[in-house]
């Protein structure tokens, strides 16, 4: 449901107002291009994704937009002005890692690596029991889409 064009990948977005998964991240921080129609009015949201909505920062915006995030989550979207569907882009533009000092890896890479682990299962969790909601038909549709695979890393 995704593809990518232009350096930016586009994601259709349904306008019944229910947020869409875009990108995940776990780092430093990130620095991320967002784009929507300048017909439309968008809405993003970044961070953990909880009870129904991205628990970070959320804005409302029309054309391009630069946003910058922190630590791990997700960064959604949504379409805000209740009309059709539309495509929006995104792209990451710079990242920083979380910087390991030298002697230390040993206590700190388990404690990184058990974050992203946790923020793995709980997002697969969630997809899960977001695509059990789907009835039979709805299942096999999708199944026939050519979807494009999200890389592993935001620099992959």
């Amino acid at each position: 449901m995704a593809f990518d064009y232009g350096g930016y990948r586009w994601t259709r977005v349904e306008g019944n107002g229910k947020w869409r998964w875009l990108e995940e991240y776990a780092m430093l921080s990130a620095t991320y291009h967002l784009v929507c129609p300048l017909d439309r009015k968008c809405e993003y949201g970044s961070g953990l994704f909880a009870w129904g909505r991205p628990r970070g920062s959320t804005g409302k915006w029309s054309g391009a937009i630069e946003r910058k995030t922190y630590g791990a989550g997700a960064v959604h979207a949504r379409v805000a002005d209740g009309n059709r569907p539309c495509l929006i882009g995104i792209a990451q533009q710079s990242f920083s890692v979380v910087p390991l000092a030298v002697g230390n890896e040993r206590e700190i890479q388990p404690s990184w690596i058990r974050l992203m682990n946790l923020y793995a299962a709980a997002h697969n969790a969630y997809e899960d029991w977001r695509g059990g909601a789907l009835t039979p038909a709805q299942q096999q549709e999708l199944s026939k889409l050519k979807l494009v695979p999200d890389p592993p890393f935001p620099n992959g």
